[in-house]
């Protein structure tokens, strides 16, 4: 799910969608809830939020549900009662996005799990346009995890979502960022 649509919209969006994982508590739900969302609507957010099995961040997203703290350890200690107050899952996943690496974060009985995967960097210069970059990171990664060869360890399905923003990013709107990511294999 990405935060596209009017606030109201994705609300009533995610009440069909937690209707349904209450259905199907095996279904996977991942979101993007974009900076608008987490910085004007962090409240209205939270319930929402806390039926996501990923939720795919950049650095200033996860700022703005750490409630901005300046350091480290409060930054993660206000993520983890962020995510744990309504809904604690420890199986939820965080994905926040870095230039050169993605920041994995659980949060299992009041302690927050930090794991690193790394990707070689995209330099400015080889930056054509990061339109849509994100959704085409999400698609890689459902991609990679409903792939059973990839998805043992969650940071294949990373790989292929890193594979799909690059190729994306290194496109210009005119062309197939299909070919792209043959480039970059």
């Amino acid at each position: 799910l990405s935060s596209l649509s009017d606030f109201d919209q994705f609300e009533a969006i995610m009440q069909s969608v937690i209707q349904a994982k209450h259905l199907n508590p095996a279904m996977k739900v991942s979101m993007d809830p974009g900076f608008e969302y987490t910085s004007l609507r962090r409240e209205r957010l939270q319930p929402l939020i806390a039926y996501a099995d990923y939720v795919f961040l950049n650095k200033s997203e996860k700022k703005n549900l750490g409630f901005n703290a300046r350091s480290a350890r409060p930054l993660y200690a206000n993520l983890c009662e962020y995510f744990s107050a309504i809904n604690p899952d420890p199986t939820r996943t965080l994905i926040v996005k870095h230039d050169d690496r993605h920041e994995l974060i659980h949060f299992k009985d009041g302690v927050c799990q930090i794991r690193t995967v790394r990707h070689k960097k995209l330099y400015q210069y080889q930056l054509n346009n990061d339109t849509g970059a994100g959704d085409s990171f999400a698609g890689g990664f459902i991609s990679g995890m409903l792939d059973d060869r990839l998805n043992s360890d969650i940071a294949a399905p990373i790989q292929l979502g890193v594979l799909a923003a690059k190729g994306r990013m290194r496109s210009f709107d005119y062309e197939n960022p299909y070919l792209n990511i043959q480039k970059l294999t």
